[in-house]
């Protein structure tokens, strides 16, 4: 089965977490959903995860090939179910051929029937699943612009289809020409532009005509940067109404195995202890004391030492031009400690963020020390990704990627992942993104 662009980007960059449910998106009627079936005769800890608009929403552990998944949803949309045969998401995604399926999601039973894998999965039940395949069939053997007229074409003709808005979305790309596309769009029958998806793929289409007007002629630079930000915010919306979410199922299920996972997931690669430990806390004896929980209790008292108003540890880097830099050198000054590399998407996308917060925050006393994770091979990548991002700041690394020194003196074990501290040393904030950086600092630099 083919994959609309947006699944394959969405997957390639881990589980990019965005489109965050609106108000008005929950306020509307939730439907259930269930998607069974059996694939070969696998048993845990094969794993099956359902994902929808990228993010991990279900996952079903393997019984004798068996699986069932379940929950609801405000209109049909389409999801990606992922099996992971060794339980790991990180596994599959690493695997040359991943093993994975798209359908759309509907009320009614689904039913998901392979012999051996997903890559020969019958799906049964989604009629709009069947017209999915029936249209990517038509176009796949089409050249791209033969592939364009025949989206415009099914889209004109199935107004009341949410295959359509798929394909709409297929046909904008990833800046999606607001002349050519919103006409389409208006087309659409109110029940697909009011879908959740709908709403914001038209907010996107708004976004993309208020820089596209705002910008000077031919600046593409200003329309993806509102793309980006708009993405950024969606995200952080999305985020937050998933931990409350799970802090609801902690609260309600302290013994379950199951919620120790949840408080994993609010803590993310990189805990903060103050956030995280209450949680962790309230989990049963048992929960705290089994394996995983012993070992999440280690993770935790090492973020304990670089948690807020904690003690920031020193460090010693060096720049390009092996020139020592030291972390007691910006005593005195509010400084943002930023752990990021060359090869990493995420990191790159923050980098508009910290030269907006540095260019409006200098003059006031605000440094950024920017430290790559890069190893000795790709040194030739960091400094081009310095120049083509045109951080002004200071960059330093030792070019041992995960083994650098002051990223294993901060715990870190994923990235982007920053620190900001205050004048005396102390550690005042984590894991800024987007535009909580330049907030935090409106706050301390009055």
């Amino acid at each position: 089965m083919n994959y609309s662009p947006c699944f394959t980007r969405l997957c390639a960059c881990c589980l990019l977490l965005f489109l965050g449910l609106s108000t008005a998106a929950r306020a509307q009627a939730l439907m259930p959903f269930t998607v069974s079936g059996t694939i070969g005769s696998l048993s845990a800890p094969a794993t099956l995860y359902l994902l929808r608009e990228g993010r991990v929403e279900d996952k079903a552990l393997l019984d004798h090939g068996t699986f069932e998944l379940t929950g609801t949803m405000s209109a049909p949309e389409p999801v990606m179910l992922i099996l992971a045969r060794s339980g790991r998401l990180a596994d599959t995604f690493a695997a040359r051929v991943p093993e994975r399926t798209f359908l759309f999601l509907e009320t009614g039973p689904i039913t998901v029937t392979s012999p051996d894998s997903l890559h020969h999965a019958k799906i049964t039940g989604s009629g709009l699943t069947v017209e999915y395949e029936r249209l990517q069939a038509l176009l796949r053997p089409l050249r791209h612009d033969e592939q364009q007229r025949q989206q415009t074409a099914y889209i004109r003709a199935h107004p009341n289809s949410y295959v359509s808005l798929d394909a709409l979305q297929q046909l904008g790309g990833g800046v999606p020409s607001v002349a050519q596309i919103a006409p389409l769009y208006n087309g659409l029958t109110a029940a697909v532009r009011n879908s959740r998806a709908g709403r914001d793929y038209g907010t996107l289409l708004e976004v993309i005509k208020a820089a596209t007007t705002a910008a000077p002629a031919g600046d593409t630079t200003a329309v993806q940067q509102a793309i980006d930000t708009y993405w950024s915010a969606q995200a952080t919306r999305h985020q937050q109404e998933r931990h409350q979410y799970l802090r609801a199922f902690i609260k309600a299920h302290p013994t379950a195995p199951a919620s120790l996972e949840a408080v994993q997931e609010i803590g993310g690669p990189n805990p903060e202890y103050a956030q995280v430990a209450p949680l962790f806390n309230s989990l049963a004896p048992a929960l705290q004391t089994s394996p995983a929980g012993q070992a999440y209790t280690e993770l935790l008292q090492q973020m304990k030492a670089v948690g807020t108003a904690q003690q920031a540890p020193d460090f010693t880097q060096y720049t390009p031009l092996g020139q020592s830099v030291s972390l007691a050198t910006y005593r005195g000054k509010y400084v943002l400690v930023d752990f990021w590399a060359s090869w990493c998407g995420p990191c790159r996308a923050e980098n508009p963020h910290l030269l907006a917060a540095y260019q409006g925050y200098h003059s006031k006393g605000f440094e950024i020390v920017s430290i790559s994770l890069d190893e000795q091979k790709n040194r030739a990548k960091w400094l081009k990704a310095i120049q083509d991002d045109k951080l002004p700041w200071t960059q330093v690394s030792d070019l041992r990627g995960f083994e650098n020194e002051a990223a294993k003196r901060y715990g870190v074990r994923a990235i982007p992942q920053n620190f900001l501290i205050d004048p005396t040393g102390k550690i005042v904030a984590a894991n800024l993104r987007g535009e909580e950086l330049q907030a935090k600092l409106a706050q301390l630099l009055k």
